[in-house]
């Protein structure tokens, strides 16, 4: 009930600061977009796009913002049913706890997310376009339309002022004016006091298909990977807790190591979101989060058994 609480009061404190988030969320997607020469820019497919968009940034940003009290609410339940001795210990490790969940979503936003967005919208444009000259039998079929005489460019435009291919935008420019902008990759003219933009994409290499995202999805997937990466770090103190508690012998560990590794493949094809490279990227780092518990509890295990010794 209290964590419940604490969401709902994050949820309410984030409405106004959501809109400067929104700001660092969506630039990931947008510097990949651009990388690939793609759209920088998002859809919107129906009159309540932009409050959903806006809701469900508060709700991500409430998640973070709660995420530290919602985790301490559960190792202090988890205490409850614990003797003194192990409860204490349990209190012990809930800076950590939080810590790490801090450190999973910093590091899902700062890495993954990058490599996840670099390789799948990569991919989207890997898809060539086909030859659309009709065949023969095409021909035949619906008929054939010449086009009409083509124009040789290159002799058409010889001698002929271009537009100008700047790397800003002109200071004042004066009405009519056009010119491309190589940084943002856009045809830009100036009209009535305002400028307007066209994006461009290259030619060369074409793909059948054009990346162009609904902001709404896109939050979507990044609340999964940021849930799931929060609770992957949580891994190390899961193991440490059942080993020290001895609810689970860290010799029983080590022997079914096997079959934990892919129970781990397992639950990190639930936690992540339905793309091979996050789920890969989660179930490595969930593996090495379950070694790195491992070897924190093989030295526990030393240190107890040396003062039982002493």
């Amino acid at each position: 009930m209290r964590s419940l609480i604490a969401l709902v009061a994050s949820f309410l404190i984030c409405l106004w600061p959501a809109q400067y988030a929104l700001k660092v969320v969506a630039r990931p997607v947008l510097v990949a977009m651009k990388a690939h020469n793609q759209p920088t820019t998002f859809l919107s497919t129906g009159p309540l796009e932009g409050v959903i968009i806006y809701l469900k940034m508060v709700l991500a940003l409430s998640l973070i913002i709660a995420g530290p009290y919602i985790i301490y609410q559960i190792w202090h339940f988890v205490a409850q049913g614990l003797y003194t001795k192990e409860r204490q210990w349990v209190y012990k490790m809930v800076p950590f706890s939080i810590g790490l969940f801090l450190l999973g979503v910093a590091f899902m936003y700062f890495f993954v997310l990058v490599i996840s967005l670099h390789f799948l919208i990569g991919f989207t444009t890997w898809f060539p376009m086909p030859n659309l000259e009709p065949t023969f039998i095409e021909n035949m079929v619906i008929g054939e339309h010449s086009p009409t005489s083509p124009v040789d460019i290159a002799t058409d435009l010889a001698g002929k002022p271009g537009v100008a291919v700047l790397s800003h935008d002109p200071e004042n420019p004066i009405d009519g004016a056009v010119w491309v902008n190589r940084t943002t990759h856009e045809l830009r003219a100036q009209i009535g006091g305002e400028t307007y933009a066209m994006e461009m994409t290259p030619t060369h290499g074409g793909s059948m298909m054009l990346t162009h995202f609904r902001f709404s999805e896109y939050i979507s997937f990044l609340l999964v990977i940021t849930i799931a990466f929060g609770l992957a770090f949580q891994s190390p103190l899961v193991v440490l807790f059942l080993t020290v508690s001895n609810l689970v012998p860290l010799e029983t560990m080590r022997k079914s190591r096997r079959m934990i590794i892919l129970l781990i493949v397992i639950v990190a094809a639930f936690l992540s979101p339905a793309d091979l490279m996050s789920h890969v990227m989660l179930s490595t780092c969930m593996i090495l989060l379950f070694e790195a518990g491992m070897l924190l509890s093989a030295r526990y295990e030393r240190k107890r058994a040396a003062g039982v010794g002493a």
